[in-house]
């Protein structure tokens, strides 16, 4: 048993640093960038589609990767476009037409399931005025928690100079702030703890369409992970927005709290803006290493665990579901996906002979990296050993209890097939799968199959629920 742990704890060493090589090259996730950063309604959005890999590094796509992007309004209709990131590169270019005036979600959505997604917040000013039209505001929006915070403009406040390049004039009236958080790209909006990050991000709106007067700092506390910048979210002066990045490297629910700076913008009615981060898992792999042999009369178990980015096996945070497919009919599988509840680390699967022949497990799940297809081959080694013990348990009745020799081989050989099943599908269940799966097991129960004879097919017939021929001895 010891020596078995040390090949498997092997093979396991071999695995996980095959593996980190990959997930530390490969695509993992999506991200987005627009230009202009604050565009007019009406004009077109310009969107920069990167692919990265789990250390946040621009990846190559290894084939077309397709990307739906959703333009969001707030209270309108969405808006999608197919967009492409090219073989070979790392990123594509993507426009998106007629863009509503207001805050604007957009989404990035692979096609290739192992991918994670990503949004993203703009802001869009009316056409001519400047005018954003966030107001009025709902305390949730795209089901985001949203912090306000507002401001009236003294009367005697005068109209500040206007700086050159002002994506919008400078405000001189009432004006309120708005801060959400992103979703990141697990199920839930979840984000991956130490391997990605959530992003706040602050818009400023004024009634009369303006930019921010002077440097505005949101500042931002939270129970659990780091922001990028102590400091909090600067909005400088001219501009919209301004965002932070938050980071966990641990699995949290994080509550984050907003300030306003000056004290002329006063927090109205705060609330908690949360983001949640989970267990980082990036891949699943087959732990039995080569190709899994089988005979035609036997059955194989096929496991697959999570890992995370070190390749060390983790149990999931979320439900996930392990998909499993084979490219010849020869090779049956028992269920063609697997629920993996919470707390769990592996997706087990049941692989069943129907022919001899070779044949490819593929093994997929979202937003995991996948791994190679899983060679299984099926043999006739089990069928002739099962022959040669029925043989020889028909030429033992023979010699102990007469009759024909030719008769007593055919009834043995009978006996001994239909034995053996009722030992693979039966009894074998029922005992280590080490003695099971011994080419020593099989040959015994077929030769006390080939001995019995008739007997052992009657004795297999009452097992499923038949009665014997009367008489039949």
């Amino acid at each position: 048993m010891l020596g078995r742990c040390r090949a498997i704890s092997a093979l396991l060493l071999v695995s996980s640093l095959a593996f980190g090589q990959k997930w530390m090259t490969s695509p993992s996730k999506v991200s987005i960038e627009t230009t202009p950063a604050s565009p007019q309604a009406g004009d077109p959005i310009n969107v920069v589609l990167k692919l990265l890999n789990n250390q946040n590094n621009p990846a190559a796509a290894p084939s077309d990767v397709q990307v739906i992007v959703q333009m969001a309004p707030k209270g309108g209709h969405a808006v999608s476009t197919s967009c492409r990131i090219p073989r070979g590169s790392s990123s594509g270019n993507c426009t998106l037409d007629q863009s509503p005036s207001g805050v604007v979600k957009i989404q990035a959505v692979p096609q290739n399931r192992e991918l994670l997604g990503a949004t993203k917040y703009i802001v869009v000013r009316s056409k001519g005025s400047g005018r954003s039209d966030l107001a009025p505001l709902r305390d949730s929006f795209f089901g985001v928690r949203i912090i306000r915070a507002a401001f009236d403009a003294p009367e005697s406040l005068p109209t500040p100079a206007q700086p050159t390049a002002c994506a919008a004039p400078l405000s001189h009236g009432a004006a309120r702030m708005m801060v959400v958080v992103n979703d990141g790209g697990e199920a839930g909006g979840a984000f991956r703890a130490g391997l990605d990050a959530a992003t706040v991000t602050a818009v400023f709106d004024a009634d009369d369409g303006g930019s921010a007067p002077s440097n505005i700092r949101v500042l931002l506390t939270s129970d659990h992970g780091q922001f990028d910048d102590a400091t909090g979210i600067l909005i400088p002066v001219c501009q919209l927005t301004g965002s932070a990045r938050l980071e966990s490297q641990v699995a949290n629910q994080i509550s984050i709290t907003c300030k306003v700076s000056p004290a002329n913008y006063p927090i109205e009615e705060p609330r908690l803006l949360s983001a949640t981060f989970i267990t980082p898992i990036v891949g699943i792999r087959v732990l039995s290493q080569g190709t899994q042999t089988m005979s035609l009369v036997d059955r194989a178990y096929m496991s697959v665990q999570f890992f995370d980015q070190s390749g060390k096996s983790v149990a999931t945070d979320i439900r996930r579901t392990v998909n499993f497919a084979t490219n010849n009919p020869a090779i049956g599988l028992q269920r063609l996906s697997v629920d993996v509840q919470p707390g769990q680390d592996t997706a087990d699967n049941t692989l069943t002979p129907n022919w001899p022949g070779e044949a490819s497990i593929f093994v997929t799940s979202d937003h995991l990296q996948s791994p190679d297809p899983h060679p299984v081959q099926v043999t006739w080694s089990a069928v002739y050993v099962c022959l040669i013990g029925s043989i020889l348990g028909g030429l033992v009745a023979f010699v102990t209890g007469g009759g024909k020799v030719l008769s007593r081989i055919l009834c043995g050989m009978a006996g001994g097939v239909v034995f053996s099943w009722l030992y693979i599908f039966g009894i074998a269940g029922k005992i280590s799968w080490d003695i099971a799966h011994n080419g020593a097991s099989v040959f015994v129960f077929a030769l006390l199959g080939g001995y019995l004879g008739v007997k052992a097919i009657d004795l297999a017939l009452s097992k499923i629920g038949w009665s014997p021929a009367p008489g039949r001895s």
